[in-house]
């Protein structure tokens, strides 16, 4: 079989007023524990829950100058460390206490990053292609492997997620951009979108592979799609009717 490719966007939504929350325990459906990895995912999640907020090293809930100067005093003066537990010194989780881990530092309290804790990551979901995005959000945000983040995902799909948005019960979803419809129930529902994007993501189209027409351009698609070409004859193929096929809407 032959293909052909368009991309579109993948996006950020979020809604203003959720994202004001900022208490909320993040985004992880309970794992299914009879499995193997369902039982890794709920270690994780003990493991992140157990480990407080990165860089908060004297433990008074917020991250601030003392931290910094706990940093300081032990990195560059030499005084040792006396915190909460190596988890709260080690920001990146790479095993190291080092200039990174005191950038982070600086940086958050500047407002310039924000160090995450798990129970503070925002609630996500989405459509199921975006599961590897917000897996890679996850491992950058915790500090944890690709692999452990991606244990902590569970996408309820595109619409589903979307509802889920405004009804409050994500933060924020990794989508395409939404249809008119969408849009139409989150103002009937009195929910003001914010849109981020992020990437993109590519379509593949399949044909026969003893179709002759080995390429199609953006424009040939769109048509075939909308109903003006019909017949490959039309983009130097055989004289036969084109069937195209697509998911649901």
């Amino acid at each position: 079989m032959k293909k052909h490719s368009l991309r579109k966007k993948i996006t950020i939504l979020t809604v203003f007023t959720l994202l004001a929350c900022t208490g909320a325990d993040t985004a992880s459906a309970e794992p299914d524990t009879s499995t193997e990895e369902g039982q890794r995912a709920v270690s994780i999640m003990e493991k992140l829950s157990e480990r407080g907020q990165p860089g908060d090293i004297n433990g008074d809930g917020v991250i601030n100058v003392f931290d910094l100067m706990r940093y300081k005093n032990s990195l560059i003066e030499e005084k040792g460390f006396y915190s909460t537990g190596e988890s709260a010194i080690d920001v990146n989780g790479d095993g190291l206490v080092d200039g990174v881990d005191i950038t982070a530092v600086k940086s958050d309290i500047l407002k310039q990053s924000k160090i995450w804790a798990y129970k503070s990551v925002p609630k996500m979901d989405g459509s199921t292609s975006a599961i590897p995005l917000e897996a890679g959000f996850k491992s950058k945000m915790l500090g944890v492997p690709y692999s452990d983040a991606k244990l902590l995902v569970e996408h309820h799909k595109t619409h589903e997620s979307f509802s889920m948005l405004l009804s409050g019960e994500n933060d924020m979803i990794f989508t395409v951009p939404i249809s008119e419809d969408q849009q139409k129930m989150a103002d009937e529902a009195g929910v003001k979108l914010n849109f981020v994007p992020v990437a993109k993501e590519g379509f593949v189209f399949v044909v026969n592979k003893n179709n002759p027409v080995d390429s199609l351009t953006s424009e040939q698609i769109r048509d075939i799609y909308s109903g003006k070409i019909t017949n490959w004859k039309e983009v130097g193929g055989n004289d036969a009717k084109i069937i195209p096929y697509q998911r649901n809407k």
